[in-house]
């Protein structure tokens, strides 16, 4: 469960990444700005999110897999997706 948890969060932020690609079309975006939001969205969830789990008593396993499932999933998508936004801004 957690493991669909951390694809649906990534797919979230890869969704964020379009958006991003949406707008710099439309104009208002410039091409740097454009390019931070896509590495900034494709890129795993930080590692604070388990520390705050921890320190607020919350689901630390869940933070956990959070954690590792998007640093996982973020080496495969992440060289891709910065390829084709740098080769389609």
């Amino acid at each position: 469960a957690a493991f669909l948890i951390s694809a649906a969060a990534h797919a979230a932020l890869i969704a964020l990444a379009l958006v991003g690609a949406f707008f710099l079309l439309r104009g208002v975006l410039d091409r740097t700005m454009a390019l931070a939001l896509v590495i900034g969205a494709s890129a795993p969830v930080a590692a604070m999110v388990a520390m705050f789990a921890s320190r607020f008593e919350r689901d630390v396993d869940l933070a956990v897999a959070l954690v590792s499932g998007t640093t996982l999933l973020s080496v495969a998508t992440m060289p891709p997706l910065i390829a084709l936004a740098m080769a389609v801004l």
